[in-house]
């Protein structure tokens, strides 16, 4: 077993409710942003996608988990809208404030909210 990750039930942006028993059994990455974030997470976005697209037929079953670390905001509809630009094996996920929280800790992930202009 792993000393990172552990249970989770969340939603993901199709609106569907998965939890980790939903990613068993096939490879997966997770990574931990947000939809209003300006320059990492569409980065890093871009750069899973074309080691996914890399991967070729051999990568047809691996997913990324793309969990908002800001689920006030980041809404189904909106993770739907903001991971089509990416490959369509990344997976958003949400979920309230106490689910991501609790994902966070199982993940060993930190975030905090930090003003800025505008």
């Amino acid at each position: 077993g792993s000393a990172v990750g552990g249970p989770f039930t969340l939603v993901d942006h199709t609106g569907t409710t998965v939890t980790e028993r939903t990613y068993r059994g096939a490879p997966h990455l997770v990574f931990f942003g947000f939809t209003h974030c300006p320059d990492v997470c569409p980065t890093k976005l871009f750069e899973i996608s074309e080691v996914l697209a890399a991967t070729g037929e051999k990568g047809r079953d691996l997913r990324a988990l793309f969990i908002t670390v800001d689920p006030e905001r980041d809404t189904p509809e909106i993770l739907k809208s903001y991971v089509g630009s990416f490959d369509p094996r990344i997976v958003a996920l949400s979920g309230d404030r106490a689910a991501i929280e609790g994902v966070m800790k199982a993940y060993k992930a930190f975030a905090r909210k930090v003003p800025t202009s505008g």
